[in-house]
């Protein structure tokens, strides 16, 4: 009598979900996951696909760069990146971003990844490892009683970036100050002044080996000048095409992103509306 083997049991699989060409779970028109504002899925449409799009393009130039929180090769250069989002988000708005239709979305772009990119520009470029200590925003906010709508929309997006730099192990701190309505038009102020002061101490307490600062605030050189001193190497960042520009020799170096940077690190959620929480 033949004895017929037995056969071992089969795994349980789950279904797979459909892939984009990136190896997305969601697709949309831009080729990136699928994000509306109704989407309970969208801290991972909206960053760690973007995130993944880079891993596979080793970040378009350079090689991709790794948090400090994530083992490193080696001994790590730390970097700091400041970003002063107003200036920045005019920027783009000048410089690489055509399509006014919806100005939900329109010039924003994600600080996370954008960072991660400047980052790993940087490791490219000087051939030495960098780890990405620190990210800091730095925004005004509307007032509540002033403009509402705006005000939430502020505050929808700073719980986004926060959630979102959470998932990815992003070390983000977001600093912000109300919005100055003495002259009637909405105006920054003390927001240079607050990422001056951070820029400084950090640099004084050894936090970071170079700062990276987004913004063409040129009232930001004194802080520059005096994290010179102390002998911390400071970068700027800036849009190509943008208005105002913090250059050598004031700087180090300039990291200039194009209109291809800012298609994969600008930001499709429309904060306007309300978002569907998870």
């Amino acid at each position: 009598m033949t004895r017929s083997t037995p056969r071992s049991p089969r795994a349980s699989t789950p279904p797979a979900r459909p892939t984009d060409r990136r190896g997305c779970s969601r697709t949309c028109a831009a080729g990136r996951c699928r994000v509306t504002a109704s989407n309970a899925d969208w801290h991972h449409s909206n960053t760690n696909c973007m995130i993944n799009t880079y891993n596979l393009a080793k970040i378009r130039k350079g090689a991709m760069v790794t948090t400090a929180t994530e083992p490193g090769l080696g001994t790590s250069e730390r970097v700091a990146v400041f970003i002063d989002y107003m200036n920045a988000y005019e920027g783009a708005m000048k410089a690489v971003e055509a399509d006014r239709t919806n100005p939900g979305t329109s010039g924003q772009f994600n600080p996370s990844v954008v960072s991660q990119l400047i980052v790993a520009r940087r490791q490219a470029r000087i051939g030495r490892h960098q780890s990405l200590s620190f990210v800091g925003i730095y925004r005004g906010m509307p007032a509540p009683a002033r403009a509402p709508e705006k005000a939430s929309q502020a505050a929808r997006q700073v719980d986004c970036w926060k959630t979102a730099a959470t998932r990815t192990g992003v070390p983000l701190v977001v600093r912000t100050r109300p919005l100055n309505y003495r002259y009637g038009k909405p105006r920054e102020k003390g927001v240079d002044v607050m990422l001056a002061v951070d820029l400084v101490i950090g640099a004084h307490s050894k936090r970071f080996d170079t700062a990276v600062v987004f913004s063409g605030d040129t009232d930001l050189l004194p802080a520059i000048e005096a994290i010179a001193d102390m002998g911390v190497v400071c970068d700027s960042a800036s849009w190509v095409g943008g208005a105002r520009r913090l250059q050598p020799p004031s700087v180090a170096y300039e990291h200039r992103l194009d209109a291809e940077d800012y298609r994969h690190v600008r930001d499709d959620i429309d904060y306007t509306r309300k978002l569907r929480a998870r």
